[in-house]
């Protein structure tokens, strides 16, 4: 359970971004969860794999797609 004396600096941590280069510039994991549309998330990972750095570990939430499709 969060204790109250933690939620400011919980709010602190959480920072908003205009884009996706941003977001995952300095990530070492990210993990994509667009909906079920395969040329949404095969577009989506292709822009993440260009931002992220290289040692970035990169996976996908789907639950009806094929990850070789994906991919």
């Amino acid at each position: 359970m969060i204790q109250s004396e933690d939620i400011a600096d919980i709010l602190e941590s959480i920072h908003v971004s205009d884009t996706l280069e941003e977001c995952v510039q300095d990530a070492d994991y990210i993990i994509e969860a667009a909906p079920e549309v395969l040329a949404l998330k095969q577009d989506l990972l292709t822009q993440i794999d260009q931002a992220a750095p290289v040692h970035a570990i990169i996976g996908t939430n789907t639950s009806s797609l094929k990850l070789v499709d994906i991919t």
